[in-house]
This record gives structure tokens, C-alpha cells and sequence, in this order.
């Protein structure tokens, strides 16, 4: 998430790619899912310090809303407290022109209700995101929200682009979904830790002092890519695990360029 005015490092889109490393025809998506400091101090200083506008002008093609914690031991009116944040920012981010796909936090079968209306009322929001490294890495708890997932769909008829962050560890409950992304940064963080995968496995590669990481880096995000795709290929050849025995009507998905429709009163003005 961006901070105030002395953190704006960037002051435009190439800046932003000559920073990263990134090509001029690369597609950002900034994922929004950050501790609870790093969010609380983005909602502090979001609108004095204009940051979607600032973020709107880097050439970024898509941004997940805040996710706001839904804290297992908070009480309720904080989870709801949350979510309209997240959907206010989402309307900020939307304002300035941002391509805003909406955080899904939900705690219980009200809060699904929630989203499902919400995407009923947004028929051109083909996208949403859910993070599954902390409350959703059980497995128990992701079936059940992946089955309201998937639910939803079948409710409105119409399949959804999940952006899953850190969901590689639930392959096989997400394959039963329309369409998924995975998110990952393992490839990242075991580049740091110099590791090289081979055959599915993290190996040890020990690097020159000052040499660069850059063909290591390449070398992961290919075969980690390679190995997330054999491993979904091999799971489609199994039978369903069957989080849901009903079809969904099966539309030919398109991922609109722009989200920018979140609100009727945009859809109007656009």
C-alpha cells in the first residue's frame, strides 16, 4: 500500500518499471493485502494525501481493495466496519480511475450473503479477490468458502475470475471455481534465500558475492510456474471432489480492461 506524500517514490510509470525491473508492456496488479498497521496506515492518510489519484497515475492495471481483517475475536460490528472500509476505498480507487477488484472478506453465511448481492447489483464485476495465507490456509475453512465461492456463481448465473492470494496450497478445492490466479511470492522469497527449484524441489544454490539475481529469479517464476500447471493438469484428470454437484451456467467469460463500474451512479457518469 502507498503512505504519505514522503513515501511517493514514484513519480511516474516508467520510474515505477525502471525501479522493479519491469518491461513497458508488463500488466501491474497491485495486491492490497498487507498487516494491519501497513492498511490502518493507508486509511489514515488515503484522501489528504490523494494516494488513489497517485496510484491511478502509475500505469497500474488492476488493484485489489484493502482487506480489512475480520478478526476471529473482534466483535461483529468491527467486521462490518471493515468491509465498508474496504468497499469505501474501493469507490476512492474506482474515482480516480483505478481498475478496482473487490477484497471478499466474510466471516459467516450473512457476510456471503452480502457479497452476493453486491455482485448481483455489479453485473460488470467479473473479478474479486480472497487471501488464503492466514485465516484461510486451513483447509477445513477454505472448502467452506470456496463452496459460498462457488455458490455465488451458480446464484448469478455467471462464472468469476477468483485472484487467490497465496492459494496454491488449495489447488484442488479452487479448480472447481470458473477461473483462478494464483498469487504467489515463493518464487520471490526463495530467490532471496537461494534456492533453485528442479523437479518440484527447492535445492540449495549458492550464488558469488555481488552477483546478480536477476537469471536465478527468471529461472523459479518459469519452472515454479511449470509445476503450479502440472500439478492443476494432474488434478483436472481426477474426479470432482465434489464441493458442489450442480453446474453453473457457463458463460464465455470476459475480464473487462477497466472495473471502473463499481457503483451505478459511476456506470451513469462513465
Amino acid at each position: 500500500m502507498a503512505a504519505p506524500s514522503a513515501d511517493k517514490r514514484f513519480d511516474s510509470p516508467s520510474h515505477l518499471r525502471q525501479y522493479f525491473g519491469l518491461s513497458d508492456d508488463a500488466r501491474i496488479l497491485l495486491l492490497s493485502v498487507a498487516k494491519d498497521n501497513r492498511l490502518e496506515h493507508h486509511w489514515r492518510y488515503s484522501e489528504s494525501q490523494r494516494l488513489p489519484q497517485y496510484l491511478a497515475a502509475l500505469g497500474i492495471s488492476h488493484v485489489t481493495s484493502p482487506n480489512f481483517s475480520f478478526a476471529l475475536n473482534a466483535p461483529r460490528p468491527e467486521h462490518l466496519a471493515n468491509r465498508s472500509r474496504s468497499l469505501h476505498e474501493a469507490e476512492r480507487m474506482a474515482c480516480a480511475g483505478l481498475s478496482v477488484i473487490p477484497h471478499i472478506n466474510a466471516f459467516n453465511q450473512k457476510d456471503w450473503n452480502c457479497w452476493r448481492d453486491f455482485l448481483r447489483d455489479h453485473p460488470d464485476l467479473s473479478m474479486v479477490c480472497q487471501e488464503f495465507q492466514t485465516g484461510l490456509a486451513s483447509g477445513k475453512r477454505a472448502r467452506w468458502h470456496v463452496y459460498q465461492m462457488r455458490n455465488i456463481e451458480q446464484t448469478l448465473g455467471r462464472g468469476l475470475q477468483l485472484i487467490a492470494a497465496g492459494g496454491r496450497r488449495h489447488l484442488p478445492l479452487l479448480i472447481e471455481l470458473s477461473a483462478v490466479t494464483v498469487i504467489d511470492a515463493n518464487p520471490f522469497v526463495k530467490t532471496l534465500m537461494r534456492r533453485r527449484l528442479v523437479d518440484g524441489k527447492w535445492q540449495k544454490y549458492e550464488t558469488p558475492e555481488g552477483e546478480l539475481l536477476d537469471q536465478l529469479m527468471e529461472h523459479n517464476i518459469t519452472a515454479y510456474t511449470k509445476y503450479v500447471e502440472a500439478r492443476i493438469k494432474s488434478l483436472e484428470e481426477l474426479p470432482s471432489i465434489g464441493i458442489d454437484a450442480i453446474p453453473v451456467k457457463q458463460e464465455p467469460m470476459s475480464i473487462s480492461d477497466l472495473q471502473l463500474s463499481l457503483w451505478p451512479s459511476l456506470r451513469a457518469s462513465a
